[in-house]
């Protein structure tokens, strides 16, 4: 069911997906639509201290833009941020739907570099023991749960 807060929500995902993504000092490349809410990213990529990451990020926009709105508007966001918006959607104005999905982003791209990182870190620890390359491929479908990291070959 489209709602106001639903349909601005899809309207602004593009722009600020790829201004969140950005901001964070990551190249999103190109990007290929299998349909206006499934995206897939082949050369997602970003540098952090000593490596370079490429990773292949799936984009499920449909079912982020209905996880935000199963939740309490400004549910996502940097912890120890206080933001005060109203309770229901339908109270929001343009500018607070907007906000409530840039802080949602923001929060996901501050800790997946740390993530990917992480999981490339524990796959080379166990090099030899696991097949398979180090390039991995990411499920981005949900703001609540870690993102759904695998490996190449487990894709």
């Amino acid at each position: 069911m489209n709602t106001p807060a639903r349909d601005e929500l899809i309207r602004i995902f593009p722009q600020w997906f790829i201004s969140a993504a950005e901001h964070h000092d990551y190249v999103p490349g190109q990007v290929m639509k299998f349909s206006p809410g499934r995206w897939f990213f082949p050369d997602f990529s970003f540098h952090d201290d000593h490596a370079d990451y490429v990773v292949m990020l799936f984009v499920d926009v449909d079912a982020l833009v209905d996880e935000l709105l199963a939740h309490e508007p400004g549910s996502f966001h940097y912890p120890g941020m206080t933001l005060k918006f109203p309770e229901k959607w339908n109270e929001l104005n343009e500018k607070h739907i907007q906000d409530c999905l840039w802080h949602a982003l923001e929060e996901w791209f501050f800790y997946f570099d740390y993530r990917v990182g992480f999981a490339t870190d524990i796959k080379k620890e166990n090099r030899g023991q696991i097949l398979g390359g180090l390039r991995s491929a990411c499920y981005f479908d949900a703001f609540s749960d870690r993102p759904n990291i695998q490996f190449l070959t487990e894709v």
